[in-house]
């Protein structure tokens, strides 16, 4: 059993058994199947062949304390935790579907910020032209336990697990509807990940821009978020996650 780094919540991770506990007892996830996966896989005879009820990852959402309910309902922002096992996808290394998220009242799409309970993280992450539906920008964010990752505005993004040991994230997001129909359409993000660490680029874009590889915590806006766990900066701050919601 692992406990994760989110006091005051008491969160519990069960690898073997792939159940999460809040103050000891087990939580419901949402789950991503290979068979919903299939679509965004780049090797598309393994996701034919392989086992289709085969689960890729785990998502528990609106997880907190009972006292700080209304602060959540006020902010509308939940506080999630995605699990993503060392699976392989064929020749790529496990991730999530990918999305984009709705527009605010402002025109702009809602950002996210996400921390590394356990394990490694890539985040590959891609702005959206609006007129072209193309992307005209692509970074690869790499972080490690305890690093803290903002998804910028405009942005959708990938979580992928590059090792052979679980992934466990939080994030703090906006309670909307995700688009994954520009994922789906492309058939996976603008890049693959695969297993001997390469990127190769999706046929299904056109004009790509080059792919940028940076450390998450050389980025200032992340910067602003080292320290206590996101949950914690929350409770204790809920003005600095103001953004979220704009």
């Amino acid at each position: 059993m692992i406990k994760l780094n989110t006091f005051p919540l008491d969160l519990e991770y069960d690898a073997e058994g792939k159940k999460l506990y809040f103050d000891g007892a087990e939580l419901k996830p949402s789950v991503r199947t290979l068979s919903e996966m299939e679509g965004v896989c780049l090797e598309k005879a393994f996701a034919q062949e392989a086992d289709k009820n085969r689960v890729q990852y785990y998502m528990f959402r609106s997880i907190r304390l009972k006292s700080e309910e209304e602060l959540f309902n006020q902010t509308n922002l939940s506080f999630d935790i995605t699990v993503i096992p060392p699976l392989e996808l064929g020749k790529e290394y496990n991730k999530t579907f990918g999305h984009y998220h709705p527009k605010s009242e402002a025109g702009t799409r809602y950002p996210e910020i996400y921390e590394v309970l356990e394990g490694q993280a890539h985040y590959l992450i891609q702005r959206l032209d609006e007129k072209t539906g193309g992307v005209d920008d692509i970074m690869l964010i790499e972080a490690r336990k305890g690093d803290k990752v903002v998804m910028p505005t405009g942005y959708g993004h990938v979580s992928i697990n590059p090792t052979h040991e679980t992934l466990v994230s939080a994030n703090i997001v906006g309670k909307f509807q995700s688009d994954y129909a520009p994922y789906k359409e492309k058939e996976g993000a603008a890049y693959f990940e695969l297993i001997d660490d390469s990127l190769t680029p999706n046929k299904h874009y056109e004009n790509l821009p080059m792919i940028k590889t940076i450390d998450a915590m050389d980025l200032p806006i992340n910067q602003q978020f080292d320290g206590d766990n996101i949950y914690a900066q929350f409770i204790e701050n809920p003005e600095k996650f103001d953004f979220l919601r704009k």
